[in-house]
């Protein structure tokens, strides 16, 4: 007879080899308990027995490959420049790219990569603030914030990317780069013979929609003009104030263009991590459909509440003015509620 737990360990393999291989063909909002046990060869009372939701199962298989991979995960943030540590972590992410290739696909959990960035938050912060004492705990989160979507942006390019650097030949060469200190890109691309364009940015492709990201007044008048000329229809700051006075004035000027600014956009980025916050403090595991449903109807309100200040200030359709209008009244009704003012 074998023990309950092996049954238990055997039963939830089956549901997690299962749900990966629906996750291939289908995003999680999707998939159906009854897909899932007739993939699994189950039944509904044994899946019910573990999961409330395929959600649920989803987040275990998350937690599970986050613990196994937290090491190695920190010891890049925190050594990225070790040679060995690169290496390793070349080798995990080829080793498990299809989980990897699940996990922060379209088909995944939105919220995963937060979830990952979380994870190692604070350990990542101890070691820093251990080897910089001179920095802050709120300098050094701020760095953290910063450097993290670096990492994860380059696991993502990598999965998805067929002829990409999943190479040995040109991990390699990257991590000679890397030590090197020449971390030329156009070294990159003339050995592997990929398209480069010195000393350009992309704001001269043709686009409906440009969105500038991990940039600081970086767009100026002569990328503004890029964008018009090509006909760009919004213009939305993913990044906290990436474009110039000058050129944000021209681009919000321009009949045809719709500018969303950095201070409403990017409460998109702060609500999924106070979401993420209320799920887990309230032992709630929601799906992807409940997530985005919560992020549309914020990213609604916070448009709705920035056009409203626009409009009886009598500046018309101006997002810019308005969320800043906005932004400042919730501030000021947040004080006199409180006795400050």
């Amino acid at each position: 007879m074998k023990n309950p737990d092996t049954r238990v360990q055997m039963t939830k393999r089956l549901l997690h080899e299962s749900l990966l291989k629906l996750l291939k063909e289908k995003p999680i909002s999707r998939v159906t308990v009854k897909e899932l046990v007739d993939t699994a060869g189950l039944n509904r009372g044994t899946f019910y027995l573990h999961y409330d939701t395929p959600f649920s199962l989803l987040k275990e298989i998350e937690n599970d490959f986050i613990q196994n991979n937290l090491e190695l995960f920190e010891s890049f943030m925190r050594d990225g420049y070790d040679r060995s540590y690169l290496s390793m972590l070349f080798e995990s992410v080829w080793k498990n790219r299809d989980m990897y290739s699940i996990l922060m696909g379209p088909n995944g959990d939105p919220s995963f990569l937060n979830s990952l960035c979380e994870f190692s938050r604070e350990r990542t912060i101890d070691e820093w603030n251990t080897e910089f004492p001179k920095y802050s705990r709120d300098q050094l989160n701020f760095l953290y914030d910063f450097v993290f979507p670096g990492f994860t942006n380059l696991l993502v390019s990598w999965f998805r990317d067929d002829h990409g650097v999943g190479t040995k030949e040109k991990w390699d060469y990257m991590l000679e780069m890397r030590t090197s200190g020449r971390n030329r890109v156009q070294d990159y691309a003339d050995k592997f013979g990929v398209p480069f364009f010195p000393k350009e940015k992309p704001w001269g492709v043709k686009a409906d929609i440009c969105m500038p990201s991990a940039y600081q007044n970086e767009i100026g008048m002569k990328e503004a003009q890029q964008m018009i000329d090509n006909g760009v229809k919004y213009y939305i700051e993913v990044a906290n104030m990436p474009t110039t006075n000058e050129a944000l004035q021209y681009l919000m000027a321009q009949p045809n263009m719709i500018v969303a600014p950095s201070k409403a956009v990017n409460a998109g980025g702060v609500s999924v991590s106070g979401l993420e916050m209320s799920q887990n403090s309230e032992r709630l595991s929601w799906t992807a459909e409940e997530v985005d449903a919560q992020l549309h109807k914020i990213m609604k309100n916070i448009h709705d509440a920035s056009m409203e200040a626009a409009e009886e200030c009598g500046l018309g359709y101006n997002l810019v003015a308005g969320a800043n209008i906005a932004g400042f009244k919730k501030v000021a009704d947040a004080m006199m509620a409180q006795g400050i003012v």
